[in-house]
């Protein structure tokens, strides 16, 4: 826990003070040794001699600079932590105690800014409810522009579905940077829902996206190759697999699955060079024409 005060004279000290202590403890974040967000700084370790080593050097470099550290605020050599409105133990995550009380104990809403707060206290922590957006929608739709409050039925499903979600304890794994990742993603309905899965714990998230009924079956159609396109850097080898059972894979307007295929292909085969392939796959289809034909059917935002 360091001290900080902030500085009268400059309109952005909180992000001021988050880049002066991610450039202090670079070394020791880029090691995988210390955790920091503003003021607090968790240092992770395997055992208690590694968390003792790790702790005189988080000191050191504190001292190195002038950093006050107020020692009474501390917790050290401790198994189970809160942490940003979590409980963190045993490779799991756990939504704290303190938040979901909030949640348990949060009144029925009878104006837009109850529903408004609701959402912000409740909407934290989303990644534990698979669908979130989905459920709450009834919610969400009372903050529209010009939409009368009606708390009705279908309000007060929502908000009782929700609470009672958050708190049965709901727990995620610790997302493992250097583990084999999963991210499993599906246009059902009106929302598009991403768990990911980082290492063999379970979930490490869950992200649910309402889709506009205009954007619905735009978006269907170019899930697998956005997803290709976004995130290439989790994507571990050349093959994608698609999914027998997703028949919206196939009904890819004048494009063949094939094509699709291979674009997918050449996407993940990229990510595994800094600086791009040395040379372009033969994938027996010309990825130059089949990029043009993607962009003109609007399936990649270039």
């Amino acid at each position: 826990m360091v001290n900080f005060s902030s500085l009268k004279c400059l309109s952005d000290s909180p992000h001021a003070l988050q880049r002066f202590i991610n450039t202090v403890f670079r070394d020791l974040i880029v090691q995988g040794i210390v955790l920091p967000y503003m003021d607090d700084i968790v240092i992770l370790a395997k055992n208690e001699s590694e968390a003792i080593d790790r702790l005189k050097k988080v000191l050191k470099v504190s001292s190195d600079y002038g950093l006050e550290i107020n020692f009474g605020k501390c917790q050290f050599l401790h198994r189970k932590i809160e942490f940003l409105g979590h409980i963190i133990e045993s490779n799991k995550l756990f939504p704290s105690l303190s938040k979901t009380k909030s949640v348990v104990h949060y009144p029925e809403p009878k104006t837009t800014k109850e529903v408004q707060r609701f959402l912000g206290l409740t909407g934290y922590f989303r990644k534990f409810i698979p669908a979130y957006s989905v459920i709450a929608k009834p919610l969400s739709d009372l903050l529209r522009k010009d939409t009368p409050f009606n708390f009705d039925v279908k309000q007060k499903a929502s908000f009782d579905e929700v609470k009672r979600l958050l708190c049965q304890k709901p727990v995620l794994g610790i997302y493992r940077q250097n583990c084999e990742t999963e991210i499993h993603t599906d246009a059902f309905a009106m929302a598009d829902a991403q768990p990911v899965y980082g290492g063999h714990i379970g979930p490490g998230s869950m992200y649910v996206k309402i889709i506009s009924s205009d954007s619905h079956e735009f978006f269907i159609k170019r899930e697998h190759v956005i997803t290709a396109h976004a995130v290439p850097h989790l994507l571990a080898v050349p093959e994608l697999e698609n999914d027998p059972d997703n028949e919206n894979i196939l009904e890819l307007k004048d494009l063949s699955s094939l094509v699709i295929q291979k674009v997918c292909q050449y996407f993940a085969y990229k990510a595994q060079y800094f600086d791009g392939p040395p040379e372009i796959p033969n994938f027996d289809v010309d990825l130059e024409i089949a990029l043009e034909l993607l962009m003109a059917a609007n399936f990649l935002d270039c």
